[in-house]
């Protein structure tokens, strides 16, 4: 048992989640349009910055050159600023693909039922495409000091740390349903695949877990193993499994 999954569910919470979906009721998650705005808004300052970052630490290289003023040890600095830099562009550019992807989500941003979930207000995924999933929330996380600033800005720009991600039989075809650029946030492969659903971008910061434990009750009911875990071991292997068709093999 997962730490996360005994801080979001009880032997209780799983009783009324079992008996909610056992009536045939959904539990609907709106779409926070304004803070998923934020992201994007702040995802842009962030771009922007970087971007101008590396053009100017080229043009500095070129002008010290061009006036003899470059070392070795500059150009060496120089050189692993802009790297490093552009690491944080690129990174920051891929978020916003998925930020982007979420945008084009319906208001209903997720609805969650015995049957199986509807993503994005637009794509019906059921219970018996889903080979297994993981969900994790690191917002609470302990930050070491070195990273704070990082731990910070990041999550502003669209960084997710709580996120559900469920492998698909056919996750090409359930792709294709998406409209837009939701279909970024699938990856397949051959005919399988996964689709990774950021929540504290577009759910409210209070509904995130409430995700998190009625997908698991969900998922189990229908013999489906979504784990609730915040070990990085765990969520990398499951998603590297149900990515691949398989279910997780931390599942128990």
């Amino acid at each position: 048992m997962s730490d996360l999954r005994e801080q979001v569910l009880d032997a209780s919470a799983i009783e009324q989640w079992r008996a909610f979906f056992a009536r045939g009721e959904v539990f609907a998650v709106p779409r926070e349009t304004d803070q998923l705005r934020a992201r994007l808004r702040a995802n842009t300052v962030l771009l922007a910055v970087t971007g101008g970052l590396v053009v100017l630490s080229g043009m500095g290289l070129i002008v010290l050159s061009a006036i003899g003023l470059a070392r070795a040890i500059t150009i060496v600095l120089i050189i692993v600023f802009a790297v490093v830099v552009a690491g944080v562009f690129v990174r920051f550019a891929l978020v916003r693909r998925r930020l982007r992807g979420a945008a084009d989500s319906g208001a209903e941003y997720l609805r969650i039922g015995a049957a199986g979930l509807r993503f994005g207000d637009a794509v019906d995924i059921p219970w018996s495409s889903v080979v297994g999933g993981v969900g994790f929330d690191h917002r609470d996380a302990p930050v070491h000091w070195f990273h704070r600033l990082a731990a910070r800005v990041s999550p502003r720009a669209g960084l997710e740390q709580s996120e559900l991600c469920l492998g698909l039989r056919g996750a090409r075809a359930l792709r294709g349903t998406a409209p837009g650029r939701l279909g970024k946030t699938f990856t397949v492969l051959g005919d399988e695949g996964a689709v990774r659903i950021a929540l504290d971008t577009a759910v409210s910061p209070d509904g995130v877990r409430t995700v998190l434990a009625a997908a698991h009750v969900a998922a189990a009911m229908a013999g489906v193993d979504v784990l609730l875990s915040n070990d990085p071991a765990v969520i990398t292997q499951t998603i590297v499994d149900v990515t691949n068709g398989r279910a997780p093999r931390h599942a128990g």
